[in-house]
């Protein structure tokens, strides 16, 4: 995950942006292994959650 940041640091300081949207399978462990990382919940449209973090 820090990998993942560090990318989306780096496109963050080239084009700009003020999120990121991520969409998991509806388990507990995946949406805690998320919210440990800054993000909230933010819709459930379908099958997948949606989270989000802002930057």
């Amino acid at each position: 995950m820090d990998y993942a940041f560090d990318v989306i640091d780096k496109a963050f300081s080239a084009v700009g942006g003020r999120f990121v949207l991520v969409e998991c399978a509806d388990t507990a462990k995946l949406k805690a292994f998320y919210e440990g990382y800054g993000f909230e919940f933010l819709q459930k449209p379908n099958e997948l959650l949606q989270l989000i973090r802002f930057l």
